[in-house]
């Protein structure tokens, strides 16, 4: 009875996918879990045993996902992103992460009515991430609060800091692939902070990107440390540098404010400004003989079609189903979404999220 791992990659044309698989002994009996996605980015985790099983029930689970996929044209390769906590991806964790609503060019003079001190970060395209350090283990979460697999690098880093002392910390970031991007410090060596403000955050995260930087590990782990807006030419400014970057957006933060769980109904003490449009939906059928998809949304329970959308020849066309991220201009009342982009799958949503109201529509 041994561990076995194996890594498998498929390329054809314009795609590069990974696929890795491990079948590994814990406590009760083996697991098998895998991972998988496009190479250089966040890859998916999940688990073949729900619970620990036997060897010989493991080992049948383990090679049958193996053939599954070199049957589909994926061939072993010598080396790849090695991923670490795998096995238990999936478990709940105790993340909740603040999430934010949108505001638009036309209200960034609010903020200055409604923070009483304006911080700003730029806001990243990746994939949300909270990551626990504990005494015993690291536990990533994913914006649902279910536990995900870390690429090495990133692991290896979280653990040299757990081993120079930062122990009971946590911090929410955006996983990038091959680093992580911290934004905000929830707790700080056993010290909770998530009642604290804002601007007292930005003390700890600063602290910490000391000692990040003072342990050579600022290759993995990346500090967004907040600038301090005290006039709407210096938020518009900030703008301009983000947006002539290709970023995403801009994150603005009350920084009186504490840390909220959750969205809330309207506003709140946390805003993105995103530089275009974006909306999750779901595909609904596949152009034949061609590379797009026609895409809908859910409109109080009803599916509605928002037109199509071209994958480009670089990703994977989505399956019927799936959910997918797509940029857009603006939506026209029962119409389609105009000059849509697609962004990519969202294997982190579920169909909740595909919900009309995100939509923003062209002025009359």
């Amino acid at each position: 009875m041994k561990n076995e791992k194996i890594s498998l990659s498929f390329t054809e044309g314009s795609s590069d996918k990974v696929y890795q698989a491990e079948l590994k002994e814990v406590d009760g009996g083996f697991n098998v879990t895998f991972q998988y996605g496009r190479r250089g980015k966040p890859l998916q985790s999940g688990t073949k045993t729900k619970t620990p099983a036997t060897y010989d029930d493991a080992k049948k689970i383990y090679d049958k996902l193996v053939l599954s996929k070199t049957s589909k044209g994926y061939a072993p390769e010598d080396s790849s992103v090695e991923y670490a906590e795998t096995e238990k991806a999936g478990e709940s964790t105790d993340f909740k992460p603040q999430l934010l609503n949108p505001i638009n060019n036309e209200n960034l003079e609010e903020l200055f009515n409604n923070f009483s001190r304006v911080y700003m970060q730029t806001k990243h395209d990746g994939e949300r991430r909270g990551a626990s350090i504990n005494n015993s283990e690291i536990i990533a979460s994913n914006r649902k609060g279910l536990r995900v697999g870390l690429q090495k690098p990133i692991q290896d880093a979280l653990e040299k800091l757990k081993d120079g002392g930062f122990i009971d910390t946590e911090i929410d970031s955006e996983d990038m692939g091959d680093h992580l991007v911290i934004f905000d410090v929830l707790k700080f060596k056993g010290l909770e902070t998530k009642e604290n403000s804002f601007s007292d955050r930005v003390t700890y995260l600063e602290k910490l990107g000391e000692e990040i930087k003072s342990k050579k590990l600022d290759n993995a782990l990346k500090v967004d440390y907040p600038t301090i807006a005290d006039s709407l030419e210096k938020v518009k400014d900030f703008v301009e540098s983000a947006k002539s970057k290709n970023e995403e957006g801009v994150v603005f933060k009350n920084g009186d404010a504490t840390y909220n769980e959750g969205r809330p109904s309207s506003g709140g003490n946390a805003l993105k400004l995103k530089f275009v449009e974006s909306a999750t939906l779901r595909v609904s059928s596949i152009t034949e003989g061609k590379r797009s998809v026609s895409i809908e949304i859910n409109d109080n329970g009803i599916w509605i079609s928002v037109g199509k959308c071209t994958v480009p020849a670089n990703q994977d066309i989505p399956n019927p189903g799936e959910l997918i991220e797509v940029d857009y201009l603006y939506a026209i009342k029962d119409g389609a979404l105009f000059q849509p982009i697609y962004k990519g799958k969202r294997n982190d949503l579920d169909e909740t999220a595909a919900v009309i109201s995100q939509l923003k529509y062209k002025k009359d």
